[in-house]
């Protein structure tokens, strides 16, 4: 013990100050038990040392190493640290959270100096950014209030520790500087904390990749997502209750058909031994362009219209692949991968595989089109397309023979497919606890088995298919999923990923999707009941904080912008209808000249707000300008903004049908001017043509003679009612 030196006086406020920084050692680094970036009993061993230190603290033993023992201990960690990057953790991240555990308790038990207290709360500061950068769960949240709500009043107290260094005295004295901060000053200081970082953490510029890229912690990072599929290995995305996908639809969910959720990542053709192979060629490169729509091939401009609109969200699956709604026509992708490329890099192949150009890291967010008239797939397979090579079973095929029957031409091809596919449906067993097949699987799980999960049924029909010349393809993506507690969206867990077959059935219909699993195997659209909705409540949660808070970028940034400059357009657009209705009654007083005054007073500020953000925003980091929205489509949006004011109960999701019919009540010149607008909409939007350099200031011109022509028509009608 004489290397020990218990002197509780050498510094003025070194128990307290001790004592305050050991608190907040031990709270910061507690979400770190929760993730697997520190295992739980070094968490465990580190918080009864520093509880046990803390404890002889308060009882006036202060410890303090003498340097010897510090640097022996030093040198030691040194060896221990090698040790653990080589033969222990083995990674980085966890080796350096164990080095910052130990330097905080070896700077604890031996602060000699004032600056030694600075030192003790930097490491602080380092362990609670390691709790924070490795939770991705939005409970993260709850602790960071309550580290807030510790750490707050020992800096406040801290700064009096500071002020009153020369008359310590003076802090044993007065009571009321000993109970400060009070709780409400802290509850106060905490909301004025949160209104800062708010607006902070919307205009902060963003990292397009972090500069150290570590292990996510505390996510599930290998789904069971394969891009070659074994149907002997299954993977633990069918057993995962996690969320994987998010849909917002415009249509209420009673009026949608289950086909149309189900998504399709990934098509394949070719099958090796007993494993389907992802494609290796064939790819052809796309761009996808911001705020355009990006058609699926072999779809026609003419396809795409009374269409609605899907918003997906994707968390990522370990794929470049992109799950998408079967019969979809086209996509749109979000800003935020189109950010900093001005377009974004894509390869389809002829089974209409969608593969980005890079794997995502973060949530992938975009929108794809459905409803209407079905959109087929006619792509004809060539003579050696791999759909079209069987395996040459002769027992395969003539049990394919005796269920499917004869036939000659198409009709009869997709009459045969669907005989099968009832066939395997009702008279076969949905399980997956299943054996692992022998060398010839598809005649064991026919023959033998008879039982297998939908990866088992759809080999086995796309290949009983091939052995009777049907060219085939095996689908693997997602089905089905859990209604919304609010309705107009749907949750899709690991559990609703699925595997079903494309069938070729002739020009006419293209590749028909046929699903062979029993239906107590396929996931379908369903309700949940009450207590299975409270339990979407946080996955909700969790989703719109990795959505909104972790997968926060750029491109949402630039999103936020331009709805707040559209908004500000909105505001100054009304203030000059007012001012124009206040012209067109020639209201005189002077209660009417001075709400005139105020409406310009409004508009000359908004309209000055509005210049200093475009003009100086790029310098504090708003990209303003660089992803501008299209001429045509500002100027569609501009009319139905115009339509709705005058009463005409349009939404920004409505056709443009129904804004031609509402501008048509106005007149026949206010339709006619309208409907170049819309013309020039559709055409920009959906059959891919590029605005001209004028095109944006014509259009312009062309909303403001609709407007004239509204107020022309109204007037008319004004002066012809009876007085």
């Amino acid at each position: 013990m004489a290397d020990l030196v218990l002197d509780p006086s050498r510094l003025p406020f070194r128990r307290e100050k001790i004592a305050a920084v050991g608190t907040l050692a031990l709270v910061a680094p507690i979400p770190l038990g929760f993730t697997r970036a520190l295992e739980p009993h070094w968490l465990v061993l580190y918080l009864l040392t520093l509880a046990l230190f803390l404890a002889a603290v308060h009882r006036g033993r202060i410890i303090c190493l003498r340097p010897l023992w510090q640097n022996v201990f030093g040198l030691a960690y040194a060896l221990l640290f090698y040790f653990d990057l080589r033969a222990g953790s083995g990674k980085l991240l966890p080796a350096t959270i164990h080095l910052l555990l130990f330097t905080m308790l070896a700077k604890l038990v031996s602060i000699q100096r004032e600056r030694d207290f600075s030192i003790a709360l930097v490491l602080c500061g380092f362990l609670f950014m390691a709790s924070v950068a490795t939770s991705f769960h939005f409970t993260i949240v709850l602790y960071l209030v309550a580290f807030v709500a510790v750490c707050w009043p020992v800096l406040v107290k801290w700064g009096l520790w500071r002020d009153l260094a020369g008359a310590p005295d003076e802090w044993t004295r007065d009571r009321t500087a000993q109970k400060l901060p009070s709780p409400r000053s802290t509850a106060l200081s905490l909301v004025a904390a949160l209104a800062l970082a708010t607006p902070l953490f919307l205009t902060l510029p963003r990292l397009k990749t972090p500069y150290i890229r570590g292990i996510e912690q505390g996510r599930e990072v290998w789904t069971g997502f394969s891009e070659n599929v074994d149907p002997d290995v299954f993977g633990v995305l069918k057993q995962s209750d996690r969320v994987y996908m998010r849909l917002t639809l415009e249509d209420p969910l009673t009026s949608l058909q289950a086909e149309t959720l189900r998504l399709r990542a990934l098509a394949f053709a070719r099958y090796e031994g007993r494993t389907w192979m992802k494609p290796g060629a064939g790819f052809v490169n796309v761009r996808a362009e911001s705020e355009s729509l990006m058609r699926m091939p072999g779809v026609r401009a003419g396809e795409l219209a009374a269409r609605r609109k899907m918003s997906i969200d994707l968390l990522p699956l370990g794929s470049r692949y992109v799950p998408v709604p079967v019969g979809s026509p086209a996509l749109r992708f979000g800003e935020d991968l189109v950010r900093g490329r001005g377009s974004l890099a894509m390869e389809f192949d002829g089974s209409r595989n969608l593969r980005l150009a890079f794997e995502p890291e973060g949530t992938v967010h975009y929108e794809a089109l459905y409803g209407g008239a079905v959109v087929l797939d006619r792509g004809a397979p060539s003579p050696q397309d791999p759909s079209r090579e069987a395996m040459g079973s002769e027992r395969v095929r003539s049990w394919a023979a005796q269920i499917a029957g004869s036939f000659g031409n198409d009709q009869d091809a997709e009459r045969a497919c669907r005989r099968i596919e009832a066939f395997l449906a009702t008279r076969f067993k949905y399980s997956l606890e299943i054996p692992p097949s022998g060398p010839r699987p598809i005649e064991q799980f026919l023959f033998e088995t008879r039982a297998g999960h939908c990866e088992n049924f759809a080999s086995a029909m796309a290949l009983a298919l091939r052995e009777l010349g049907i060219p085939t393809r095996f689908v693997t993506g997602f089905s089905g999923g859990e209604i919304g507690l609010f309705g107009r969206f749907v949750v899709i867990r690991g559990r609703d990923s699925h595997a079903w077959v494309e069938a070729w059935c002739g020009p006419e219909r293209g590749w028909v999707t046929f699903d062979p699993t029993p239906v107590d195997g396929r996931p379908l659209l369903h309700d949940v009941p009450f207590s299975r909705k409270l339990y979407q409540v946080t996955d909700g949660v969790e989703y719109y904080f990795d959505r909104f808070v972790l997968s926060f970028g750029q491109g949402d940034q630039i999103d936020l912008i331009n709805r707040v400059r559209e908004a500000v357009g909105s505001l100054a657009q009304s203030m000059r209808d007012g001012l124009d209705a206040l012209r067109s009654l020639r209201v005189r007083g002077t209660a009417s000249r001075f709400a005139g005054a105020i409406a310009v007073v409004s508009g000359v500020t908004g309209l000055g707000l509005l210049f200093l953000l475009v003009r100086y925003g790029r310098k504090v980091g708003f990209p303003f300008g660089q992803q501008p929205v299209p001429p045509a489509s500002a100027a569609y949006r501009r009319l139905q903004r115009l339509l709705r004011r005058r009463g005409r109960g349009l939404t920004p999701s409505s056709a443009p049908s129904e804004t031609l019919a509402a501008a048509a009540t106005f007149g026949e010149r206010a339709g006619g001017l309208s409907r170049e607008i819309v013309e020039a909409y559709v055409e920009e939007s959906f059959g891919g043509r590029a605005a001209a350099p004028l095109e944006g200031r014509r259009l312009n011109g062309l909303v403001n003679d609709v407007r004239r022509a509204i107020r022309a028509s109204a007037a008319a009608t004004q002066q012809a009612a009876p007085q």
